[in-house]
């Protein structure tokens, strides 16, 4: 099973939100547990980093992540919202449909 998450991006780096600059646009991501939503959050990141060493740390209960690079500098923050619930239903001929929780199609 899998939710959906909302990612809004306070900053990332020099050039995604500090300095006057625009912070990136939100991105919506389907993860299947916190490492993989790290993953996704880190593969978007990149290409406003520019160092290579990153960790992302999230805290889905605060809804609160951060970017940190070597030595422990912050290097972006952004809020984290699930926005929906994946299940898996069966239809008529015994295949699976996905929907989300809240009745929508995937």
């Amino acid at each position: 099973m899998s939710a959906r998450y909302l990612i809004t991006f306070e900053r990332i780096g020099r050039h995604g939100g500090r300095d006057d600059s625009p912070a990136p646009a939100p991105i919506t991501v389907e993860a299947t547990d916190d490492t993989d939503l790290a993953m996704q959050v880190l593969a978007h990141s990149r290409r406003y980093l520019a160092s290579r060493g990153v960790e992302v740390t999230i805290d889905l209960d605060a809804g609160r992540g951060c970017l940190i690079v070597g030595g422990g500098r912050a290097a972006g923050e952004f809020s984290v919202q699930q926005v929906a619930d994946r299940v898996r239903v069966l239809d008529g001929h015994g295949r699976f449909i996905s929907h989300t929780a809240d009745g929508g199609a995937a």
